[in-house]
């Protein structure tokens, strides 16, 4: 009770301003707040999930956006968990309560147990995922250290509690939807498995073994039940998206599925940047500009200030980041004496877990490593943002740390007995950072390999002399960043074992040496945490409520009364990476990290040249409608995507598409390809509204259905909603009928006049179908049976979850309560 009444006063007064009404002004939250907006709107206005948004990407799924599986009665459990907090102030306090958890489950010390969780949860990374958004990642984190103290827990003889609160944990963890750290938990609890199976075979105990992971097992697969919906739902999708099946031979020559290498690698951690989880400002933080603290620049002049304001503080290799991961100097220096007094396997499963998760962090820095996971490992190459691994280590060294710590306090005779090797490390280790401090040049240049080549070319100008002395500003200022975080972290190790000391030499108690240790630790970490995630990351709920104000272009297209079209926004500086649009309208574009690989393939080898013309085309001097109509008649992908505006200034009216090719259509014929290249190859032409482009494996579809073209015939959407599509069509002749609308066909069904009929992908990612002579009504339905099904499984499951959980604890209150009983009074009764 001690500890979750810290937990909470922690959490309330780090998380203060939400307790107000306030929210963090996260940069994913406002995405996602964008690409979520027409399925928001759908479930406020019927009370049901749409299952699929038009919002993004010309369409797709909704439930790597937003969806709410309310058959599965875990997300009561999780809520009750989160003791309904605002979610990043419940986040926090799970970080602390779980893996206060598992370091009881581990025998730690109750006050050092809270110590450690406090230690775990203010590990930078965990705070700065909380700032810019990563709400998922943040929970599927703390979820983390539960599900392992539940194995552990089993492993240690309490078979029914542990492989219970495993399943009712792990179900959680699936339901919170974030794969990739549900991945990096299994390769922990891989490692760990492996390690006990050896030391289970070595003492005999197989047996025991296999019976105590059979019923982790049965308790995992009924998490998975629980969470059918979800992983069938994602399982499904994922084998269209960019990390399903590879499409175009020009890609296949790369890999066979799965992300580019390139891609998933852009985010690798540095071999030396990994010493941030030692100095957290190794490389210099966040990529936030020099500019943005004036601080830093105080000692350069004015002029050379313009000049340098505008570079990163940071000068890793890495694309960008918020910020370093950092464990904390204090923890650090535990993890390097737990390693040295502990003894066991267990001590060695988790370290090679810690090292395995920075050598995979480096990515493209250490791609012998990288190259066979990405070969061989079992979806790994599914993942980007390898430096994501690292998130192994910060739950692996407070561990470490917190097991030596607790072992040194019951058996201080340690210290004597392993008196040589920690001082050697403890003098390594302080050297190491007296160095950095002092002359930090020895191991980093202060500038990325980007800035070096950078740098090289723009002193080869006539300014020569001028920009030397600014790349040195430059320099300097980083250096004394790092210097100043160098010190701090010296100081932290030096207090950290000038308390060993004392404790060695019996100049302080036990609980003295506690007291002091909570001092550092959070000394250490919540000033570190603060640096990205302050009072001033708090806004107003409401401006989180609405995060994008319309322009007058949108205010102008959103008067268009038509129910279904694309808008195409050259004002933002990623068509792709932009979730403002989707905010108000159908966007060719949005913000997703996981597209259509079909609808990927078009960005990259035809949308985006079209944008790029586009906007060479209004960048021109003397534009007229007539020039501009004439570069829109060439823009053929977009217009049959529908695109009917395209807003070039958000300050003025948007220019109406005329060439548009509007919602459906009836085509004049079809051509049949055999491959997708092919497809890729022919689509997009003048030809576009009357030929369309069919892969062969569809011809079955017209053996039976002699298609005519009827001019007079017609196809008019009648009513639209992000699940549903309503035609009216009207021919005298059998027809092929061209739908503007993404194919997917795990869930989108095709009825004429209520009946179920077939429908096809044509011009690679859209739909088309055959249409019979007369007046008949064509209806789109998105109604996919892994949601339907999935929810009837879910509810079952996760009661019987719920159950086993209820069970699970009685029976170990009336263990407890006989074993607390007098032996006569067992005896009698």
């Amino acid at each position: 009770m001690v500890a979750l009444i810290v937990f909470l006063m922690i959490t309330y007064f780090f998380f203060q301003p939400l307790f107000q009404g306030k929210e963090i002004r996260q940069v994913d939250k406002v995405g996602f707040r964008g690409m979520s907006k027409e399925i928001v709107d759908f479930r406020e206005q019927t009370g049901k999930e749409p299952l699929w948004t038009n919002s993004l990407f010309g369409g797709m799924p909704a439930n790597q956006i937003s969806v709410k599986y309310d058959a599965n009665k875990l997300n009561i459990v999780s809520k009750i968990l989160r003791l309904n907090m605002p979610r990043q102030a419940g986040t926090l306090f799970l970080y602390f309560a779980g893996f206060y958890f598992l370091l009881i489950v581990l025998g730690v010390n109750p006050w050092l147990a809270i110590i450690g969780a406090i230690a775990y949860g203010f590990s930078s990374y965990f705070i700065i995922i909380l700032q810019v958004g990563h709400n998922t990642k943040a929970l599927a984190i703390a979820y983390m250290a539960p599900i392992f103290a539940g194995i552990i827990l089993t492993y240690k003889g309490r078979v029914l509690l542990g492989s219970v609160l495993t399943a009712i944990f792990m179900g959680i963890e699936l339901t919170i939807g974030h794969p990739q750290i549900t991945y990096y938990l299994l390769l922990i609890i891989i490692i760990y498995g492996l390690f006990k199976l050896y030391e289970s075979v070595k003492a005999g105990e197989f047996k025991k073994f296999a019976f105590q992971s059979s019923t982790i097992i049965i308790g995992v697969l009924l998490a998975v039940l629980s969470t059918i919906t979800y992983l069938w739902m994602t399982y499904e999708y994922s084998k269209e998206t960019e990390r399903g099946k590879v499409e175009l031979a020009k890609e296949k020559k790369n890999r066979k599925s799965g992300l580019d290498i390139k891609y998933a690698t852009q985010w690798s951690y540095g071999v030396d940047e990994t010493l941030t989880l030692l100095v957290p400002n190794y490389k210099g933080g966040s990529t936030e500009r020099l500019g943005s603290d004036p601080k830093l620049l105080r000692k350069i002049s004015p002029e050379d200030r313009e000049f340098i304001k505008d570079y990163p503080i940071y000068w890793g290799n890495m694309e960008s980041t918020a910020g370093p991961v950092y464990v904390g100097a204090v923890v650090f220096l535990l993890f390097i004496i737990g390693m040295i007094v502990l003894r066991g396997w267990f001590k060695w499963a988790v370290f090679t877990a810690i090292i395995l998760s920075i050598m995979l962090s480096w990515g493209r820095n250490f791609m012998p490593l990288t190259d066979f996971f990405f070969a061989y490992v079992p979806f790994y190459n599914k993942f980007r943002a390898v430096s994501m691994t690292l998130v192994i280590a910060e739950f692996g060294i407070p561990i470490i740390a917190f097991l030596g710590l607790n072992e040194l306090i019951k058996n201080p005779e340690l210290i004597q007995l392993y008196k040589r090797k920690l001082l050697i490390a403890f003098g390594v280790v302080v050297l190491f950072t007296a160095i950095l401090t002092l002359i930090p040049e020895v191991f980093t240049s202060f500038e990325s390999n980007k800035e070096a080549d950078h740098f090289a070319k723009i002193l080869e100008t006539s300014k020569k002399s001028e920009y030397r002395l600014h790349i040195a500003n430059i320099q300097g200022v980083r250096k004394g960043v790092l210097q100043a975080d160098a010190l701090r972290t010296l100081v932290f190790l030096l207090l950290t074992g000038g308390f060993m000391a004392l404790y060695y030499f019996r100049k302080i108690k036990y609980y003295i040496l506690i007291a002091g240790i909570a001092l550092l630790v959070g000394f250490d970490l919540i000033p570190v945490s603060l640096r990205y995630l302050n009072k001033s990351n708090f806004v107003e709920s409401v401006k989180m409520e609405k995060p994008f104000n319309p322009s007058f272009a949108d205010s102008e297209i959103l008067k268009d009364t038509d129910p279904d079209f694309r808008v195409l926004n050259l004002t933002v500086k990623n068509v792709f990476s932009d979730p403002s649009t989707s905010y108000f309208h159908k966007s060719i574009g949005g913000y997703h990290a996981a597209k259509l690989r079909r609808y990927q393939d078009l960005i990259e080898n035809k949308i985006q040249r079209e944008v790029n013309f586009l906007k060479k085309v209004f960048e021109s001097k003397n534009l007229t409608p007539e020039k501009i109509n004439d570069a829109l008649s060439r823009t053929y992908m977009l217009n049959m995507l529908n695109t009917k505006y395209i807003i070039v200034d958000p300050n003025k009216p948007p220019i109406y598409n005329a060439n548009a090719m509007g919602n459906a259509w009836f085509v004049k014929g079809v051509a049949f390809v055999q491959t997708v290249d092919d497809e890729m190859q022919r689509i997009g032409s003048y030809k576009s509204k009357k030929i369309v482009i069919v892969h062969e494996k569809f011809k079955k579809t017209f053996y039976k259905n002699k298609i005519s073209f009827d001019k007079e015939g017609e196809i008019v959407l009648q009513k639209y909603s992000p699940n549903y599509l309503r035609y009216r069509s009207k021919t005298d002749t059998v027809q092929l009928a061209f739908i503007s609308e993404i194919y997917y066909q795990n869930g989108w069904n095709a009825y004429i006049d209520g009946i179920k009929s077939d429908y096809i992908r044509a011009n690679y990612v859209f739909r088309a179908m055959i249409i019979p002579e007369g007046n008949h009504v064509i209806e789109f339905k998105f109604e996919p049976k892994s949601f339907y099904i999935g929810e009837k499984i879910s509810l079952i499951s996760s009661i019987f979850l719920i159950i086993l959980l209820i069970a699970a604890l009685i029976f170990e209150y009336n263990k407890t309560r006989n074993r607390m009983k007098p032996e006569n009074e067992i005896q009698a009764s």
